[in-house]
């Protein structure tokens, strides 16, 4: 099995309360990689938690896998920043499945010379889910607690505030430079807060390539044009071939200083990680201009690469860019009629 391998078994995932739909994260293995690999504290032989998830499988492990983990480490916001009491129930979460291959990986053993033996390859995997549990913590209060709390529920309409991570994928990317307008893809009115970047080639839905990394893509410059404005500001200038990365790597780490509440300052992926498995390009957006209206911001992500990216030949995908864009969501809760509003 992959790295977080549960995140890459559902695909998608929807979060409703009382039929309204809240939350949706799709393609749920790349969002959560990406979502773990910026939040989680120390390096991985020091993470305990990763391990205990599955978001860091061990090589011994084979045929039984299990993990205990949290809804928001999939992607899932609102269960990640909401922090007030949830009342009346009402939530349903639809776990989307429509195949294994993004969550097992098949190897070749070597021949003697050291080349791939393809008689060594294992049979298509397929994965069976024996368990699955949802545990949902119970709170007791006193007698005159809960008159409070459902006193005050009552009184007005309470504001869900959490942020939502989505995921917009762009297939068969090519040539030296990618301008990729997701302005119309974006769901939310706001503008985002951050967004991140990263790049496979020819990983999706095949067992025979691991999908939990990804690849630098050889890219030079990468920006976000948001109303006009471009983030970073600066030239990044990357050469990976000559080690020349640290400005992706430093900003790879920014997100979590800025958001994540933690006393490790210790990044979860080494730099040698960061430039062989996790390049995740990070822009931050949270230093923006005040708005005058609602009106949505045109959001274009701009890249330069230092080589010709090749077409996919062939059954191949090619390469493929994944932009996770990170916004603030509100949302209003009627609890008398259990209705919800957005919040624009």
């Amino acid at each position: 099995m992959v790295n977080n391998f549960t995140a890459h078994l559902f695909p998608q995932i929807d979060v409703k309360k009382h039929g309204t739909l809240i939350d949706k994260i799709e393609f749920t293995g790349i969002t959560s990689t990406v979502k773990g690999c910026v939040s989680y504290p120390g390096l991985n032989e020091y993470n305990g938690e990763a391990f205990n998830s599955g978001f860091k499988t061990l090589p011994h492990e084979s045929q039984n896998f299990e993990g205990v983990g949290k809804l928001s480490d999939l992607g899932c916001g609102f269960f990640n920043d909401t922090t007030v009491p949830i009342y009346n129930g009402g939530s349903e979460i639809t776990f989307t499945r429509n195949n294994d291959d993004n969550a097992i990986f098949r190897w070749k053993g070597l021949k003697a010379d050291g080349t791939k033996d393809p008689a060594t390859l294992p049979a298509e995997g397929k994965v069976t889910i024996n368990t699955f549990y949802l545990r949902v913590p119970v709170i007791e209060c006193s007698s005159q607690a809960k008159t409070n709390l459902i006193s005050d529920l009552f009184k007005e309409n309470y504001i869900f505030q959490f942020k939502k991570w989505q995921c917009i994928q762009h297939m068969k990317v090519t040539r030296k430079s990618l301008a990729f307008d997701i302005t119309n893809v974006y769901r939310n009115v706001q503008d985002p807060v951050w967004a991140f970047v990263v790049f496979q080639t020819n990983r999706f839905n095949t067992q025979q390539k691991g999908n939990s990394t990804f690849n630098h893509a050889d890219v030079k410059n990468l920006w976000a044009e948001l109303g006009g404005k471009h983030y970073p500001e600066e030239s990044l200038d990357l050469d990976w071939d000559n080690d020349d990365y640290c400005l992706a790597y430093s900003a790879f780490q920014d997100y979590k200083k800025s958001f994540v509440k933690t006393t490790d300052s210790i990044p979860y992926i080494g730099k040698k990680d960061f430039q062989n498995l996790y390049p995740i390009y990070s822009i931050d957006l949270s230093e923006q201009p005040q708005k005058i209206s609602d009106v949505k911001s045109n959001i274009i992500l701009h890249v330069e690469f230092n080589r010709h990216i090749s077409e996919p030949t062939g059954t191949d995908e090619g390469t493929v860019c994944y932009i996770i864009v990170v916004s603030r969501y509100l949302l209003f809760y009627e609890p008398v009629k259990n209705r919800i509003t957005e919040k624009n």
